[in-house]
């Protein structure tokens, strides 16, 4: 089940990049471009492996649809994706670090502004990507020991 929602969410990450290259053109034709894609694609990985263990917690279908609006709409407010970190007290900086969205939202900001490529200005890049792909262990093992444990009973 999980493979086949990363299967589903990797078509419509694809139909995404084709958008993308479609609106931005150059952007996405140049080596930022090229990172925003594989960021995008890891943490098109992790939201996936999130919502499948979110899925494997709950069994109500409308309790399914209220914890993602909130795990959803929350982590974009806590993370920067509706109001920039450097407006958000360290509070609230400091809860985002826990979040996936995070790392995504971070990386995204310092892809931006990159000017030269090395290995000193993409290391932060690579750190987050890497942080990124954590999470997404960490969910997918989860949802598979709780798929197992559920399984057993």
């Amino acid at each position: 089940l999980l493979v086949s929602n990363l299967l589903f969410a990797l078509v419509m990450w694809l139909i995404y990049i084709v958008l993308s290259f479609w609106i931005a053109g150059t952007v996405m034709f140049s080596v930022q471009g090229l990172w925003f894609i594989g960021n995008s694609l890891a943490f098109t990985g992790c939201i996936t492996a999130m919502a499948f263990l979110i899925a494997q917690l709950v069994n109500s279908r409308n309790a399914l649809n209220g914890i993602v609006n909130v795990i959803g709409l929350g982590s974009s407010f806590l993370c920067g994706a509706f109001v920039p970190l450097v407006w958000l007290p360290g509070s609230v900086k400091a809860i985002a670090h826990l979040l996936p969205s995070y790392w995504y939202i971070d990386a995204n900001e310092q892809i931006k502004l990159l000017e030269t490529f090395s290995w000193e200005t993409l290391l932060p890049i690579i750190l987050n990507i890497t942080v990124v792909i954590i999470f997404t262990v960490v969910f997918v093992l989860a949802a598979n020991y709780l798929s197992r444990h559920r399984q057993d009973r």
